[in-house]
């Protein structure tokens, strides 16, 4: 099977159903002598019966592989077949941009569109002083020159004490963000067991402060920029810059072909900071299929449940 990016990796599908409890529901279909699979996870049920699934939460990208290419009559085709499981409430997929099926188009495929979305990406050259030289903008080579001469320094660890001072900063950075809900710092260490072969964290530091820290997910010809954090208190020693400079420069120095900063959520000032490394948009689908059965079923349930809810409040009204 051509397993493209470090989502649809087993390593990566068994850390989210360890971390989140998500279950395991792989779909493997033949078609026309092509073994595909969907790499998918069951999130929920409804009324008991009907299966949510997701290719692949919560993170970016899913989607089909095979062992060869897949057109968008294939495509057509395992989307049909999958509709009719009788037990299917839904499956959500989404590519990533590099995939053959990310950008299908037609009238046809629209009934499984649910939505386009976009990442940026970095076509890394064959070294890291051409990308300097011609890539990166203006303004950011000057960020990097004032973090060196400010004396940040880089360093590449992924033992449980970097973990730690990554946390931290994570923490810091949670708050500044206002998340709800904060991962605890087992998330972290679980996704460097389990990943451990495509895992790389960098931190920087002055002196002996820990001021911001990035995690690199390195898988075949592709590296995921997957996590970052950073003290507010030291943005003007530009350590996020140094930070992601230096990660590209071993991209290239293993010869990664791509570079995948991964969806910024729409945030323009995110977008621009990776646009300054020569980072350009590319957009992906994002498909679901819909159960027959469900869309049949559910409907008539929620229309009697909708005519329960209207006679209990005609009741209550009359007190």
């Amino acid at each position: 099977m051509n397993v493209e990016t470090v989502f649809e990796s087993q390593e990566w599908t068994s850390f989210l159903a360890e971390y989140f409890g998500y279950r395991l529901a792989p779909i493997d279909i033949e078609l026309s002598g092509k073994n595909l699979r969907i790499a998918a996870f069951e999130t929920e049920r409804r009324f008991r019966v009907f299966r949510v699934l997701y290719s692949i939460p919560p993170y970016y990208y899913g989607g089909i592989y095979s062992n060869e290419w897949i057109t968008k009559k294939d495509l057509l085709q395992v989307f049909d077949r999958i509709r009719k499981n009788p037990f299917l409430h839904s499956l959500t997929v989404a590519f990533h941009p590099v995939n053959q099926c990310s950008l299908f188009e037609g009238v046809e495929i629209e009934k499984y569109l649910l939505s386009r979305s976009y990442t940026h990406v970095l076509e890394l050259p064959n070294s890291y002083s051409s990308l300097w030289e011609d890539i990166f903008d203006d303004k950011q080579r000057n960020q990097l020159r004032k973090a060196m001469k400010c004396g940040v320094e880089v360093v590449a660890v992924n033992s449980d004490e970097a973990i730690g001072a990554y946390y931290d900063i994570y923490l810091e950075s949670a708050k500044r963000w206002g998340l709800a809900r904060k991962e605890p710092i087992e998330f972290f260490v679980k996704l460097r067991e389990r990943l451990a072969p495509y895992f790389q964290m960098l931190l920087a530091k002055i002196g002996d402060k820990w001021i911001a820290g990035i995690i690199l997910l390195s898988y075949k010809d592709k590296v995921f920029y997957f996590h970052a954090s950073s003290l507010s208190d030291y943005w003007k020693f530009n350590g996020n810059s140094l930070l992601l400079s230096h990660g590209i420069k071993m991209a290239i120095e293993n010869s990664k072909r791509l570079f995948d900063f991964l969806p910024s959520g729409r945030l323009r000032g995110v977008e621009a900071f990776k646009e300054s490394f020569g980072a350009t948009k590319r957009f992906y689908n994002v498909y679901r299929v819909n159960g027959s059965l469900y869309a049949a079923c559910g409907g008539f349930v929620k229309s009697v449940l909708g005519r329960k809810k209207a006679v209990s409040l005609g009741g209550s009204s009359s007190h």
